[in-house]
């Protein structure tokens, strides 16, 4: 009976702990979503780097479990081509990837983010990866969206570079292929 009740309180906690980390990554996400008609002015920590054509800085918010996010702000000085980015996942490992990549987009199509007065879901279509193409990418849609946020655009993508699988995930509105 003890090993029981033991083993209820383990689950129990696991499901509290991931439903914490779930609304944290909502929470940082729908953050980041409304520094977006400021050109995340709010979220841009101190430059780290400049060249010809963009300027970087680092994010002072954080997404759960990301390696990295920064803000990207073009030098032509496009405010509209802004965006956030996190590099979520990292391995040589192309089904380690393709799982994180799967666990990502599961997150965010739960999110429910308070964007003003109203709540809003994500919409994208699962793209299924392939080990013999670079890149794979799933494009956002916030429903329903104010006209604040119709031209956000939210990419999760999933892309090879040099011998490493990359899961990144980008707010803004601009080709984020540039």
């Amino acid at each position: 009976m003890k090993t029981m009740i033991f083993s209820l309180i383990v689950i129990l906690s696991h499901f509290s702990a991931v439903k914490a980390q779930d609304a944290t990554f909502s929470k940082v996400l729908e953050k980041v979503l409304a520094d977006y008609p400021q050109s995340f002015k709010n979220v841009r920590g101190e430059l780290i780097m400049e060249d010809e054509e963009e300027q970087r800085y680092s994010s002072k918010l954080e997404l759960p479990g990301a390696m990295d996010c920064l803000v990207s702000m073009p030098m032509s000085g496009e405010r509209k081509l802004a965006k956030w980015e996190a590099l979520c996942f990292s391995s040589a490992s192309f089904d380690d990837a393709v799982n994180n990549y799967k666990k990502l987009h599961d997150q965010l199509l739960k999110s429910t983010l308070k964007l003003g007065k109203s709540s809003a879901r994500l919409r994208g279509e699962y793209a299924v990866p392939n080990a013999d193409e670079s890149f794979t990418s799933i494009i956002y849609n916030i429903n329903p969206a104010s006209a604040s946020f119709r031209k956000v655009k939210i990419e999760l993508e999933l892309v090879h570079v040099l011998e490493e699988w990359r899961v990144n995930l980008r707010v803004g509105s601009g080709d984020f292929s540039e």
